[in-house]
């Protein structure tokens, strides 16, 4: 399963009402919903780990090459 958190680098993706930049939370979410994969015993990957910017059509082309059978995008908009 591959995680894609959404943004990153300088796309930061929407601000919330509370100042928080979107692929700072995508990032946080990600690696909770990949901790919990594992935990069940899934092999997961992130498409980014840190606040990078993989380019767009980078993200599933990596996930074809590894043989993923699940890609989850990660985004929170302005919520």
């Amino acid at each position: 399963m591959f995680v894609d958190p959404g943004h990153g680098g300088s796309d930061t993706g929407a601000r919330s009402p509370h100042g928080w930049c979107e692929k700072e939370v995508n990032l946080l979410q990600a690696r909770e919903i990949v901790s919990a994969l594992e935990r069940a015993g899934f092999r997961t990957a992130l498409t980014r780990t840190d606040d990078s910017f993989p380019a767009l059509y980078d993200r599933p082309k990596r996930a074809i090459a590894e043989r993923a059978d699940l890609f989850i995008s990660i985004h929170h908009n302005a919520a």
